[in-house]
């Protein structure tokens, strides 16, 4: 066919209603299952306060202490620290962020990690590190921890319901588009007007289907 009637392709689609409920249904149940066997994340944060003027705390200031936190000379001592977890450098950093609390002089210190333990255990070292070094090169107690780290209960959210509607939407996606493709690609006659649009002949009568017995 030159062009694809959607009146066609829309009842193809109700006579293959079995697909698209065969291809939804596997979406779904393996967005589910990509949830479930998903590894779970724990996280784990402290809180530091810094002696700073509160307008210059903003993005800018994130990103020039996240600089410093992730300096070899900041990096190596945590890592050494935490030897025992064998993590490295860049383990690390992709393990750690820093957030700041608007308006405030109070700013967080983040580790994720699969195990609650070991989250909990960087952000502290983290902290500790970070807060030394600090002061060290302001030579002032510029930094000082207010929370430590505690030990997560609950893993961060796996997103199930979101990955699993995500799946049925990708089965809806994916059985429409076979129905138009075998749709497309059919050249099978079914009446009339299919024999005036692809051969270009007028049909002047239809014999009737007989049953003959």
């Amino acid at each position: 066919m030159d062009r694809v009637d959607f009146q066609s392709v829309f009842f193809s689609m109700i006579r293959k209603w079995w697909l698209i409920v065969l291809l939804v249904a596997v979406g779904g149940g393996a967005g589910y299952l990509t949830s479930q066997l998903t590894k779970p994340i724990y996280e784990a944060d402290t809180k530091l306060y810094i002696q700073i003027d509160q307008g210059m705390m903003n993005e800018s200031f994130v990103e020039q202490y996240s600089k410093i936190l992730s300096s070899r000379t900041i990096t190596s001592v945590i890592t050494n620290d935490i030897k025992r977890y064998d993590i490295d450098e860049i383990q690390l950093m992709s393990m750690i962020t820093i957030e700041i609390e608007k308006d405030s002089n109070v700013f967080t210190i983040k580790a994720q990690n699969s195990s609650p333990y070991i989250a909990a255990t960087v952000a502290n070292v983290t902290s500790q590190v970070f807060m030394d070094q600090i002061n060290k090169i302001a030579n002032i107690n510029a930094v000082a921890i207010l929370d430590k780290a505690q030990v997560p209960k609950d893993p961060l959210s796996n997103h199930m319901p979101v990955k699993t509607l995500l799946g049925i939407f990708l089965g809806l996606i994916l059985s429409i588009s076979i129905i138009y493709l075998i749709e497309y690609f059919d050249t099978s006659i079914r009446s009339a007007k299919d024999i005036e649009e692809e051969l270009n002949l007028y049909v002047i009568g239809l014999i009737p289907e007989h049953d003959i017995r």
